[in-house]
């Protein structure tokens, strides 16, 4: 009930602000859009729906891209503990002096006939705190990556802009970027497949949408498609709380961007630099020119 109330009070918000980091970069005739742009309007965004500093923002970038990808264990668990410490403090001034955002929302609910715990609280927020600072990066860097390699694609949603808000969904199903990591807990087969407990098991939730018994010709990008479904949000009890904003976020950005950058590509002898994990996939570096 929250969310879609907040976002909507923000979309103006966030257009403006996506159109303000456009129209500082597009004079340059390239950037590194992953850190120029994709890094800076999700957590800026973010920050105002839970309402917190804007000042934040880069300690919790640079928190989050030690966790989620970086190679030194030791580096990765005092980064752990430092986001641990700053969500505890936050949920804590939260219970004390709840307002009108997401975090007070999630620290006061209830669930079913029952308060929410302490375990489910700090879980629930740091979800949303990751999926603020780095799902959403990861994927707008897959759509721009997609639109920079296909300018026909660019030059259809400028002549027909109606088609964007369908462009979103399809471009999401396309490069859905979050992975499902489980822990097996008993010892099972499937489909003559052995499972071992203790093994550890990913599922890529990019498959839902590029399964061909769902969506034909999958690989294919569709403006046009009469129906999109994937799973790059999840599904069910697990379905992404941020999906709304993303979506938004997205929208105002493909706006922005196509009015002011209308032709670009990935700049001459560069290479996207990607990475995989067990939370998502994304990509650190890409390099863009107009």
């Amino acid at each position: 009930a929250f969310l879609p109330k907040a976002v909507e009070k923000l979309d103006a918000e966030i257009r403006a602000l996506a159109r303000e980091l456009i129209a500082g970069i597009a004079p340059r005739g390239h950037c590194e859009f992953i850190e120029d742009f994709a890094r800076k309007l999700p957590i800026m965004a973010f920050l105002k729906v839970v309402q917190l500093p804007l000042e934040d923002r880069e300690m919790l970038v640079r928190l989050a891209g030690t966790i989620m990808h970086g190679t030194d264990k030791a580096a990765a668990e005092q980064a752990q503990g430092q986001m641990t410490a700053y969500v505890s403090h936050w949920i804590e001034e939260r219970r004390a002096n709840p307002g009108d955002d997401l975090i007070s929302w999630i620290v006061h609910a209830n669930i079913g006939e029952r308060a929410i715990n302490e375990e489910e609280t700090f879980g629930l927020v740091r979800l949303v705190l990751f999926g603020g600072l780095d799902t959403l990066t990861s994927l707008m860097g897959f759509i721009w990556r997609f639109l920079a390699a296909n300018p026909a694609h660019c030059q259809e949603l400028i002549r027909e802009p109606e088609l964007r808000r369908t462009a979103v969904d399809e471009l999401i199903r396309r490069h859905g970027v979050v992975n499902t990591a489980r822990q097996i807990t008993e010892d099972c087969t499937y489909k003559g497949v052995q499972f071992r407990a203790g093994e550890m098991i990913q599922i890529p939730n990019a498959l839902v949408g590029l399964d061909e018994r769902i969506t034909p010709d999958p690989l294919s990008v569709d403006f046009r498609r009469p129906h999109v479904e994937h799973a790059a949000f999840g599904s069910g009890p697990h379905h992404c709380p941020g999906a709304i904003l993303a979506r938004r976020e997205i929208a105002a950005s493909l706006d922005a961007w196509l009015d002011l950058i209308p032709e670009f590509g990935i700049a001459p002898g560069t290479v996207p630099e990607l990475h995989s994990g067990a939370s998502n996939n994304g990509i650190l570096r890409l390099e863009l020119s107009w």
